[in-house]
């Protein structure tokens, strides 16, 4: 298995492909994350199950490419490569910031007349009607980064404890928050796509509040899970995350 397989477009990972694939999830990470975040969630899925991730430019196999700004430009990039994949055998799994991109790409597709995924899964993310709780971090010098970031624990502890690593990062990550939080919702009909919100209930980021108001995006059903995490639940509850998708996606 290769972790790194672009698939058309250079937008997705396929990180593990299912010898008779019934399910699909597609992940998109959150800032200053990687598709192969994810490639904790294989031992947990289901043998019919196919994983694939967003590869944002900038980053591995994109590494020469400069990292986008722009919410909507990165849907505009996104969109070719994910319509094949949506349909009611698909979960759009995203994470934080990686939500609000998974949203706008939904909004995007439904605009275009592409079929609807079985189910919207978003993690530890404002509702998109919502502004950040804390301050713009783009910004920020150096110095003054460095210190939201550990605050907020916006960054993996690995990263952290690097501390030239850590530095090294800052560019993209830079680019990634002024993405987030430069985002403007533009107002538009609920989602006809069933809406499943997790929130950690030690998120210092983002409230349980703002994870509830998911509820008003979608004229389908809606589940508000709480999870006794902090903001990074897409790597330290695989398995409870990985369950909550696998119910909400049917075989095809």
């Amino acid at each position: 298995m290769d972790d790194e397989s672009l698939s058309p477009g250079e937008w997705l990972v396929r990180l593990d492909k299912a010898r008779a694939p019934r399910r699909r999830i597609v992940c998109v990470p959150n800032a200053g994350g990687s598709a192969t975040a994810f490639r904790g969630w294989l031992p947990e899925l289901a043998a019919d199950m196919e994983l694939l991730a967003v590869q944002f430019p900038g980053r591995q196999k994109r590494i020469r490419e400069s990292p986008l700004r722009d919410l909507h430009r990165a849907v505009d990039g996104l969109l070719p490569a994910l319509a094949p994949l949506l349909g009611p055998s698909t979960v759009v799994f995203g994470d934080c910031t990686g939500a609000l991109v998974a949203y706008e790409a939904l909004v995007a597709a439904r605009a275009a007349g592409m079929p609807a995924p079985g189910c919207l899964v978003v993690s530890c993310c404002r509702a998109p009607c919502l502004p950040c709780r804390h301050e713009p971090l783009y910004g920020l010098g150096d110095e003054a980064l460095v210190a939201e970031i550990r605050r907020l624990a916006f960054a993996p502890d690995w990263l952290l404890r690097d501390a030239a690593t850590f530095r090294s990062f800052l560019p993209l990550l830079r680019c990634d928050f002024e993405l987030a939080e430069g985002y403007v919702y533009r107002p538009v009909e609920p989602l006809s796509v069933p809406i499943t919100a997790i929130a950690g209930r030690r998120d210092k980021i983002t409230p349980e509040c703002d994870v509830r108001a998911w509820q008003r995006f979608t004229s389908a059903e809606f589940d508000f899970i709480r999870v006794d995490a902090n903001h990074d639940i897409v790597s330290t509850h695989v398995q409870e995350i990985v369950d909550i998708v696998h119910d909400r996606i049917a075989p095809r």
